[in-house]
């Protein structure tokens, strides 16, 4: 077998990141949610509404602390604008049709910014940060409200994002959908630091993938005799698992749709912990891993899902970080300080003054 024609890692990179930004901006020029601003005319509100692209018409009703201490807001119909077509029999507003599902990036913005004129620099500097919004993701739906968690991509509550939700109270705002650059962001990351990367910087698996050298040869006596823990494997599943354990950099399984790969997977993860092995399970889509942890939770696995809970199916939510933090040991201390977060922030929105507000503080 000829050796693999070497990849130049930092041209990969480079170019990845031009495709990267050429798709990305295709990508927000071609949505509407390229409109994103506050100052858009109420007819733009409402046409972005029945697009499924916004929800006009909120008020923030409540606020709690959430899993990882985010902050969450329950936005429900404003009463002063609700039509009677729009009210449920005992009278309460219901949220109108909209396209807003859980798991979908939001901002939520002051609808009465645009028209104000202000002159002082401060005043014009609250202005423009309540045009901007405060951005975050969709946990929950009904037909009378909709449930928002407002925080940083890293998890928790920035403090700019806390007084910006604080801002929301007694204002009319709207929720528009925003286009997910996490991906993108992500990827930029990534290929950024390659194309800094010098050559004493590549690992061994880099130089494997891009070609710069050859795959080490199998080590099957490293991974000794295999004790399947499923009976249902065939033949080609098991020579599979064994050629992974053998493999000491990369090891691809591959075949068509329904021929078990992802069965074969999770007796390989099986074996790997058996052995001590530390390992990280990546899929394309949340619904893939979501799909290995539902399968992996009957075995008696520890596992810890990673990601935002609205995107999490139900039944793995019980294995995922922020509930893992909250049913721990510690757990009942952090209730009891989310129970105080909530407490203050109650009292804080009581207040009427700055004086009054630091003092409570």
């Amino acid at each position: 077998m000829p050796p693999p024609t070497p990849i130049p890692i930092p041209l990969f990179a480079s170019t990845q990141l031009n495709l990267l930004h050429e798709e990305h901006a295709a990508e927000v020029s071609s949505s509407k949610l390229a409109s994103t601003a506050a100052t858009v005319s109420p007819s733009t509100r409402r046409t972005l509404q029945a697009t499924g692209y916004a929800l006009t018409g909120l008020i923030l009703s409540q606020c709690r602390t959430g899993l990882g201490g985010r902050v969450v807001g329950e936005f429900a119909p404003d009463p002063a604008v609700a039509s009677e077509e729009s009210r449920a029999a005992d009278g309460t507003p219901r949220l109108g049709s909209h396209g807003i599902r859980v798991g979908d990036v939001v901002r939520v913005s002051d609808v009465a910014g645009a028209g104000k004129k202000v002159g002082k620099d401060k005043d014009k500097e609250k202005e423009r940060d309540s045009e901007k919004g405060v951005e975050g993701v969709v946990t929950r739906t009904g037909d009378r409200a909709v449930w928002i968690a407002f925080g940083r991509h890293g998890g928790g509550v920035a403090k700019e994002d806390d007084e910006a939700v604080e801002e929301l109270w007694g204002k009319k705002v709207w929720a528009i959908k925003l286009a997910n650059d996490v991906t993108y962001r992500r990827m930029r990351q990534t290929m950024e630091k390659m194309v800094k990367m010098t050559e004493s910087d590549y690992s061994h698996f880099m130089r494997v993938a891009f070609g710069h050298t050859t795959p080490l040869q199998l080590d099957t006596e490293a991974c000794g005799p295999v004790e399947f823990t499923d009976p249902t494997l065939n033949d080609s599943q098991k020579e599979a698992i064994q050629f992974a354990l053998a493999s000491r950099d990369i090891a691809l399984i591959h075949g068509p749709p329904g021929t078990g790969k992802t069965h074969t997977l999770i007796e390989l993860i099986l074996q790997l912990v058996q052995r001590k092995k530390r390992i990280l399970v990546c899929g394309p889509s949340n619904v893939s891993v979501d799909n290995i942890v539902e399968r992996l939770a009957p075995k008696k696995v520890p596992v810890v899902r990673i990601g935002h809970p609205a995107r999490l199916l139900p039944s793995v939510l019980e294995h995922s970080l922020e509930v893992l933090t909250q049913t721990s040991d510690a757990g009942g201390i952090v209730k009891d300080i989310r129970k105080e977060i909530d407490e203050k922030q109650a009292s804080i929105r009581k207040t009427r003054s700055g004086r009054e507000r630091r003092a409570r503080v």
